[in-house]
């Protein structure tokens, strides 16, 4: 994917409408291509900037550490799926090798 495509997944970003698989290819992209983590941290300050001025409120905030604690609430999030999906696959594994074996004793019982 080229840049441009993935400064076009900004404001699904912001907004969390990305889907799981196409938000953490947005995260590992932005965290390597400076330019599009430019982009993000603009439109990342906008979207706050607006925000304060439509709720009417002038608080002073650190973007950068804001857009960084967005990110690594997404990274963990990823971390915690990938795990379920690892003991998932442990447990279908598990149970896969449980009626091998169930079915290997009725054979030796039948024999």
């Amino acid at each position: 994917m080229i840049c441009k495509e993935w400064q076009r997944m900004i404001p699904g970003f912001l907004d969390d409408t990305l889907e799981n698989q196409e938000m953490e290819g947005f995260i590992q992209h932005v965290q390597t291509c400076e330019d599009c983590y430019e982009e993000l941290e603009i439109m990342f300050m906008l979207s706050i900037g607006l925000q304060e001025l439509k709720e009417e409120r002038n608080i002073s905030y650190n973007f950068s550490q804001l857009l960084e604690n967005k990110i690594l609430e997404e990274e963990i999030r990823f971390e915690r799926i990938r795990q379920i999906r690892s003991f998932n696959r442990l447990v279908i594994i598990i149970l896969h090798i449980l009626v091998g074996l169930g079915i290997a004793f009725q054979i030796i019982k039948w024999i």
